[in-house]
């Protein structure tokens, strides 16, 4: 369950949110998926500390989105880079493929914590840049949620927002979420 759920203000999350990104210098924020909604994270923290694209990742439960991005994420510290086109090697042999994000995503409601973060606490290095991670074809046949790449489409892929353009789009926008999304800051 995510702390405004068990009843925090926006301001106190964000709050959370920073004290993480303070104390590991980056978190994930993930986004539960309920009922036919596919799930999604997506780290914030990376431009700041690393000068590094934000990483994203569908379709996949909490525990093993977190095992993925953490993984990446200690990769970078140790100075990897992943960019679009790139491949990203992960424990047991498997080999994720790193794809873009269309600017539309940014806009449509599916970064908002991240959005909300730099507006308050710092700007981007990069500016909104994120690569999507994209686990092989049959890792993701075993998640529930659809998976591959979602976030390279115009049109808005994932949540409620899911087929609409991002100008058509109902809009969220900073610090508000749409209903039934419930955002989780994972510790990374």
């Amino acid at each position: 369950m995510c702390i405004i759920c068990d009843g925090a203000t926006r301001q106190e999350a964000l709050e959370d949110l920073h004290a993480k990104v303070e104390r590991y210098g980056w978190a994930i924020q993930y986004v539960e998926g309920e009922g036919p909604d596919t799930p999604w994270a997506y780290t914030i923290g990376l431009t700041e500390r690393y000068g590094h694209p934000e990483l994203a990742l569908v379709g996949f439960d909490p525990s093993p989105t977190s095992v993925v991005l953490n993984y990446l994420v200690e990769r970078i510290a140790q100075g990897e880079k992943y960019a679009v086109g790139s491949t990203a090697a992960l424990p047991h042999g498997l080999v994720a493929r790193c794809g873009p994000v269309h600017p539309n995503q940014l806009k449509g409601g599916v970064f908002d914590g991240w959005l909300e973060y730099y507006g308050a606490y710092a700007r981007p290095k990069l500016g909104w840049q994120a690569v999507e991670v994209v686990l092989p074809e049959w890792v993701s046949s075993m998640s529930r949620h659809p998976t591959g790449p979602r976030l390279d489409r115009g049109a808005v892929t994932v949540g409620p927002w899911s087929g609409r353009r991002a100008a058509g789009s109902r809009k969220t926008g900073p610090g508000r979420r749409a209903p039934g999304r419930s955002p989780r800051a994972l510790r990374t």
